[in-house]
């Protein structure tokens, strides 16, 4: 009689675990946003059913700051996220263990991601000019890596002003609050059509990207689901390229894009892919500059569930 009770006993225990791994396979993958450009293969697949035509379930979850968002993944309340890759490495450093499993965005010769713009009228029109005056950045993040990338070899040292909240950054800008600020598009545009300068920009530069991250935990448990969303990440970007109106029509319903500058901008999205061994280096080795030790190598920041969706 003994053996038959713990054989039910065990029996129960490993229906349980079935049972979870099921329900934890079925549930979407939640994805969160911000209502910026990059998030727009999450909204045109949601909006055309295209994920759920390629049998993977998604949940875009929105956020209004990146603060939200951290705090999210770090309770597992989002599986994965739209980042960059220097705050994926100081997210490491801190313990919350994310890869990437592919690059959204990365600047091209007709569209840069982050601009470095001067008030108006203040005389500033070279990046030299900004010897010793307030600039304005949000610091151990990719907005600072651009400034540094920017300014090394070039000039000795600016007085950094923390600025975290991008629209108070965008104002104290334009108001000369600040000589000049580190902006992503489309607001970098945006302040130039109300009269600010383009100092230059983070085209040439190495390691901008805006990449899509996932807890690791989640690769882990539910790799096929995530090699499946790679597959149809593939798709989406595909469509995108041959629909540009009606992608517009989808990012100007999610996104934050100022109607001055709907007309020139338009993310620069990339195929399925994943940063270079080169670019990582050029953020670890700017890392290492600022004082921020980090251990991580290529292998540990990158996950290759994404290309192998597409049988790479």
């Amino acid at each position: 009689m003994v053996w038959r009770w713990k054989m039910k006993v065990l029996l129960a225990f490993l229906l349980a675990i079935l049972f979870a791994v099921t329900a934890a396979e079925c549930r979407p993958l939640r994805i969160g946003t911000l209502p910026v450009g990059e998030g727009l293969p999450l909204w045109y697949a949601e909006d055309r059913g295209i994920f759920q035509r390629e049998g993977v379930e998604v949940e875009v979850v929105p956020f209004q700051s990146a603060m939200e968002r951290d705090l999210a993944l770090q309770t597992g309340r989002i599986d994965g996220a739209i980042g960059d890759l220097v705050g994926t490495l100081i997210a490491r450093r801190a313990g919350l263990n994310l890869k990437v499993v592919t690059v959204i965005s990365r600047p091209k010769p007709q569209q840069a991601l982050f601009s470095l713009v001067s008030a108006p009228g203040v005389g500033t029109r070279r990046v030299e000019d900004l010897e010793g005056r307030p600039v304005a950045i949000s610091s151990n993040t990719v907005i600072e890596y651009v400034l540094d990338e920017i300014l090394r070899r070039r000039v000795k040292g600016v007085r950094k002003v923390e600025i975290k909240k991008i629209p108070l950054r965008f104002q104290m800008v334009l108001t000369g609050e600040v000589v000049a600020a580190v902006l992503p598009e489309p607001l970098a545009s945006l302040a130039i059509t109300r009269g600010a300068g383009r100092l230059e920009d983070d085209r040439g530069l190495k390691g901008t990207e805006v990449v899509l991250v996932f807890r690791e935990e989640v690769i882990r448990s539910r790799r096929g689901v995530v090699e499946a969303l790679g597959r149809a990440w593939q798709e989406v970007v595909r469509l995108i390229e041959a629909d540009p109106h009606g992608a517009q029509s989808v990012l100007f319903e999610r996104a934050r894009i100022p109607r001055e500058v709907r007309e020139s901008y338009f993310p620069p999205l990339c195929p399925v892919g994943l940063p270079s061994e080169e670019d990582l280096r050029e953020v670890i080795l700017w890392l290492h500059r600022k004082g921020i030790r980090v251990e991580d190598g290529y292998r540990d920041l990158v996950d290759p569930s994404f290309l192998r969706g597409q049988g790479r």
